[in-house]
């Protein structure tokens, strides 16, 4: 009885999928950004509106329990919150083979090959992690690692953009002349005048005439209308 039930227990923990996550260090968070940032300056047409990129703690705490999850799909919507609202995007990388991250990111990047501005998927092919990457309106991306033993491509990879935004996948930027939304405030043809607040209805704009007359409008429904003017948002 006492062999059956070891055996029992043992099977079990063998069927159990112990992820073996490896910290993002340092350097590879230096490699991660400045990486998504000479793709996002490079967009063609050029972007007038680009927001730089920074690393974010809260989004990479969150891809990490993501990747430990192991499971071959994207998260559902509570592993990508930050706080006050703020959803973020992903992407995914798998992998039977360890990859550079910014050999990942560029993968990601070359469905632009599928892609034309104005137009959006020119032949039914995915874009979304392309278009993760360059909508304009994310200034913050967090990832994280993961072994997934028993995966069939067990090396996991999760980065998470935010905010997520609406993102249009035919204009995901305003084109013009680098850093026209932000003159006064840019770095190397990227904007660092980002609203800090966002929006949580789409039509906001239609009724900024209520920003100084109703608190709830302002602070919480539409903050980046009533509280962002000369920014990007």
């Amino acid at each position: 009885m006492y062999t059956f039930s070891l055996l029992c227990a043992l099977g079990l923990f063998a069927a159990i999928q112990v992820p073996r996550t490896s910290a993002v260090s340092e350097s590879e968070k230096k490699e991660i950004v400045e990486k998504h940032k000479d793709l996002r300056k490079h967009v063609q047409p050029t972007a007038r509106n680009m927001l730089n990129m920074e690393w974010s703690d809260k989004a990479a705490a969150n891809a990490k329990k993501w990747a430990d999850e192991c499971q071959e799909q994207h998260s559902t919507p509570p592993f990508r919150n930050t706080g006050n609202g703020i959803l973020c995007g992903e992407n995914l990388f798998m992998s039977s083979h360890p990859v550079k991250w910014s050999t990942l990111i560029q993968s990601w990047y070359n469905e632009v090959k599928h892609w034309k501005f104005g137009v959006g998927a020119i032949d039914g092919a995915m874009i979304g992690h392309y278009l993760q990457i360059v909508t304009y309106k994310s200034k913050e991306v967090g990832c994280a690692y993961a072994y997934c033993p028993n995966n069939k491509l067990p090396h996991y990879y999760v980065c998470h953009y935010c905010p997520h935004g609406d993102i249009n996948p035919e204009e995901p930027w305003e084109p013009g002349q680098p850093c026209g939304a932000c003159k006064d405030s840019c770095s190397d043809g990227l904007c660092d005048n980002g609203c800090k607040v966002y929006d949580l209805f789409r039509n906001c704009e239609h009724f900024k005439w209520a920003c100084p007359f109703f608190a709830i409008f302002r602070d919480e429904y539409c903050p980046a209308t009533c509280q962002c003017d000369g920014k990007v948002k």
